[in-house]
């Protein structure tokens, strides 16, 4: 079946302990715990446009039957233990501003109205282990997402990501992915679909359209001429 992929179009991550910091181009996710205090808690929001141009394939169209969606990620770093389970979830302010929003803001002025990025099902969040080794790692379960951005929301994937435990007890783990958009890297978004076959157009009957030549007429029953004139005085 074909795949489309597509690189995120905005990315930031947004970090608790420096609400006001505009991270971009870089994805960090998780806890850092100094001493018996924390002093990172971050989260990643990206966006994608399925509609918009593809780095492989081509721009999904709404006859589109999805039938898989993955998200690739690239690992940069990992700080503590791996392979703590974390979230996928429906970003809810389509204009958030990478370069403006923050933990507290998703655009200059503009408050979240829960800090830290709103948030909204359907679709359900997609749970998935946080990395064990550096390099590509790929996520998968985003069918309901994609579905749902082609159906609703004019082709755009807004998504936030986070640790499922963020409390301080939990101590270091963390980990940072390569997302600027520039990069081969940067989170991509692979989707996997069947294209819908054209509508056939049935021909119309012959005679039946301007141009055409007029349907065959059958000869008339020899038995229904008329009778020749028999010559006169017959």
């Amino acid at each position: 079946m074909p795949q489309s992929t597509f690189v995120v179009t905005s990315t930031e991550y947004i970090d608790l302990f420096h609400p006001g910091a505009v991270n971009t181009n870089m994805w960090s996710l998780g806890t850092i715990v100094a001493g018996s205090s924390k002093v990172n808690l971050d989260r990643c929001i990206g966006a994608f446009d399925v509609f918009g141009a593809a780095a492989a394939g081509r721009p999904l169209a709404l006859t589109d039957a999805i039938t898989a969606a993955d998200l690739i990620l690239n690992c940069g770093a990992i700080l503590g233990p791996s392979a703590w389970p974390a979230s996928i979830e429906r970003l809810t302010r389509a204009d958030w501003d990478a370069a403006s929003g923050d933990w507290n803001n998703y655009k200059t002025a503009s408050a979240w109205t829960t800090a830290g990025g709103d948030i909204a099902t359907p679709p359900a969040a997609v749970g998935f282990t946080s990395p064990s080794a550096l390099g590509d790692i790929t996520i998968g379960g985003l069918l309901t997402f994609v579905i749902d951005a082609i159906t609703n929301r004019g082709g755009k994937l807004l998504l936030r990501l986070r640790a499922n435990d963020e409390s301080t007890s939990a101590g270091t783990k963390w980990a940072s992915f390569r997302a600027d958009p520039a990069l081969t890297v940067a989170p991509r978004l692979r989707v996997t679909y069947i294209a819908a076959e054209p509508v056939p157009i049935a021909r119309p009957a012959a005679g039946t359209l301007p141009g055409d030549r007029a349907s065959p007429i059958s000869r008339a029953d020899p038995a229904a001429r008329p009778a020749k004139w028999q010559a006169r005085g017959e």
